[in-house]
């Protein structure tokens, strides 16, 4: 890959290279494959006629790559489709970094010629280009269209990234959608990965993991995955059914249909053995490292359809649009909605980035935790909390921050919950919080800032919620019994599926509604004694083993992967996905990283017994997983210091002195990192742990 004269990127075929093609081809006539999709840059315009000839010969739609067209005098990135020899030719939208030339007047352009097939012989077929799929504006365009396939075809280093944002267009597909990941794989410039999506049934996509054609890392709509090896794959797929249905009446047991992938090597195409899947699969486990994130996480992710509520979202996306508007609190009983919504207004928010913090029970969260979410830099010296207060709102303004934190209620410490005030009048940059209530500090300032309650849900919306979740737990309800649980919860979605979860546990669900009152929002502003009441029932008539760990997993911090789960003293992998799937008590993100909702999470960790004891020994794990000094190890150095401050204070005086020793706190020079933001990491870290 290179620039050319106009500055743009260009890609010069090796022999090797040409061989491949012609292989994919006849692989293609062979098998009497429908589509054949080729990555981002790999198919130059000299080729065009070749590949438009066959397509004359093969009753076969060719997407051929892309490659940099001219047009009225300037260059897009344009992908062409052939199909009986005639071109159909499609744009990118929105160019890379790397796409963009430092030369003005040089290199692509972005395009708004976007164009999808209707009626082919693979139904409706739309195509995007790499970066056109990360864009919420290109890809709700393309989900209005009612698509069979969507082609992505990337030339990308982070396929993951890819892997993570198509398994969501998966997800918001209404109707259903199959996409063809195509990624090139390139040296230093494209890392492979190319891989099918689809929705498919839980006991199948169990199987293809086992097989080693997909991995078992949350992305729960990746069907199968090539190594990253040059090859192909081939998958059949049933266009009548790109959804599942619950139970599974598919008289194949499957919707799609996948061969062992090819391998490339000496110019023809070998197909991979079970054995050598899962080993390329264990082994990349093995070299894959972790790049380090902030500890900011990204909103929490929904699977589920958000229903009703119209007039919120609109509430909602209006203040994040409105450049004049700078602080809002949305606030409502815990489980009403209010992660959800924000999720379903954010994910197509197209202005500055949010910040995101969920605050936790477990967490003393502080001044110093609001600087380091928002990367600004601290006051240096000892000074008031008065002086670190306003020096964090002119900070927060002049850098014209936006920051989202969720559970605000959380909120323990005098010296941030003494800011809230001062918030409320912010001129500049943007904050967001979600709380139960109206803290009482502002209470009395309620018509001078912006604040919106979520109210329950109207009947019709609740039926369609509870129906749905009935459906996931495998609970048959008639519509007269969801009647009952609304009179019951009052619109409360979260009250009604704890209803729902709690009806395995009685008799009938006559009897277990004659045993609990209506839920008084006004009696019960945060939900949580009739949560609490339903939760109690579900924890005396559950599965003792389960319950105990369900409470020893509210003791972890933020979202967990599997590897921090399997510490937990009763943990057991019957017992987790019983919790997971069966009970809906833990969530798993698109990452594959697990949480608890918030009042099902503070109900179990009061109930959890020799807390302290816990937290030392997963103080100690993440201690012990410390070797140096790199991402890993200041994450896992976080984690130590969240679980210390939860134990007797010679435990955490005792690791002080440890980390001093292994980090040199008091070496300043040697916190410096080449990344601005690892540095302030770094030093925010040992501040957690040295406040003085």
């Amino acid at each position: 890959m290179s620039r050319d004269s106009n500055q743009v990127w260009r890609l010069e075929l090796t022999e090797e290279d040409k061989k491949f093609i012609d292989t994919i081809l006849n692989k293609a006539m062979e098998s009497k494959v429908d589509l054949v999709v080729f990555p981002e840059f790999s198919i130059p315009e000299k080729l065009h006629t070749k590949i438009s000839e066959w397509t004359k010969q093969n009753d076969c739609i060719v997407v051929a790559g892309s490659t940099n067209l001219e047009r009225d005098k300037k260059f897009y990135n344009t992908s062409t489709i052939f199909h009986n020899g005639d071109p159909y030719r499609t744009e990118k939208a929105k160019l890379s970094p790397y796409e963009v030339s430092n030369i003005e007047g040089l290199g692509p352009s972005e395009s708004e010629n976007q164009l999808y097939l209707q009626n082919t012989l693979i139904g409706n077929l739309g195509v995007m280009i790499c970066a056109d799929e990360f864009y919420h504006e290109t890809r709700a365009e393309f989900l209005k269209l009612d698509l069979d396939i969507l082609c992505v075809i990337a030339f990308q280093n982070k396929a993951m990234e890819h892997h993570q944002s198509i398994n969501e267009i998966v997800k918001e597909a209404k109707q259903g959608i199959y996409v063809v990941y195509c990624n090139a794989l390139c040296e230093s410039y494209s890392d492979g990965s190319s891989a099918f999506f689809g929705n498919l049934y839980r006991e199948v996509h169990n199987e293809f993991i086992d097989a080693g054609f997909t991995q078992n890392d949350g992305i729960e709509n990746r069907i199968i995955e090539i190594p990253a090896i040059p090859g192909c794959i081939i998958v059949e797929c049933d266009l009548d059914n790109k959804l599942v249905t619950l139970p599974n009446r598919d008289g194949r047991r499957s919707n799609v249909t996948v061969e062992r992938p090819f391998v490339f090597k000496d110019d023809s195409l070998r197909q991979l053995e079970i054995n050598e899947l899962k080993q390329r699969n264990e082994k990349g486990k093995e070299q894959k490292k972790e790049e380090y994130q902030p500890t900011i996480p990204s909103v929490k992710l929904f699977t589920s359809k958000y229903i009703g509520r119209q007039d919120d979202i609109d509430y909602l996306k209006e203040f994040f649009s409105n450049k004049g508007k700078h602080f809002l609190l949305l606030y409502g009983v815990g489980g009403m909605g209010k992660s959800h919504l924000l999720y379903e207004c954010i994910k197509e928010y197209k202005g500055k980035t949010f910040f995101f913090h969920a605050v936790s029970p477990n967490e003393e969260f502080s001044l110093n935790k609001l600087y380091e979410l928002c990367l600004l830099p601290k006051l240096e010296g000892k000074k008031s909390i008065e002086e670190k207060q306003n020096q964090f709102i002119e900070k927060f303004q002049e850098n014209n921050v936006h920051l989202i934190l969720d559970d605000y209620y959380e909120v323990q410490l005098p010296e941030v919950k003494s800011l809230l005030p001062k918030l409320i009048g912010l001129g500049r940059g943007k904050m967001l919080l979600l709380s139960r209530i109206i803290p009482s500090n502002i209470n009395h300032l309620r018509n001078d800032f912006l604040n919106h309650k979520i109210l329950p849900l109207l009947e019709e919306s609740f039926k369609t919620v509870i129906q749905n979740y009935a459906v996931i737990k495998c609970i048959t309800l008639t519509d007269e019994e969801i009647h009952l649980i609304y009179e019951k919860a009052q619109g409360y979605p979260l009250g009604g599926q704890l209803i729902v979860d709690a009806k395995p546990y009685s008799p009938n669900l006559n009897e277990l509604l004659n045993d609990i009152s209506k839920y008084e929002a006004e009696l019960d502003p945060e939900g949580k004694d009739y949560s609490g009441r339903l939760l109690n029932r579900i924890f005396q008539k559950g599965e003792p083993r389960e319950i105990k760990l369900l409470c020893e997993f509210s003791a972890l911090f933020g979202l967990s992967e599997i590897e921090t789960i399997q510490q937990l003293p009763s943990y057991n992998l019957k017992l987790f996905e019983g919790l997971h799937a069966r009970k809906g008590f833990v969530d798993m993100d698109a990452q594959g990283k697990f949480s608890s909702h918030a009042m099902i999470r503070d109900f179990s960790y009061s109930r959890l017994q020799d807390r302290e004891a816990l937290h030392l020994k997963m103080a100690k794990y993440f201690e012990g997983k410390i070797n140096g000094r790199t991402d890993e190890d200041w994450k896992y150095l976080n984690e130590a210091i969240l679980h210390y401050s939860k134990t007797r204070e010679e435990e955490l005086l005792s690791f002080k002195y440890r980390v001093e020793r292994k980090f040199e706190s008091r070496n300043i020079k040697g916190l410096i990192d080449k990344s601005i933001t690892r540095t302030i990491r770094n030093c925010l870290t040992l501040i957690n742990l040295y406040p003085d």
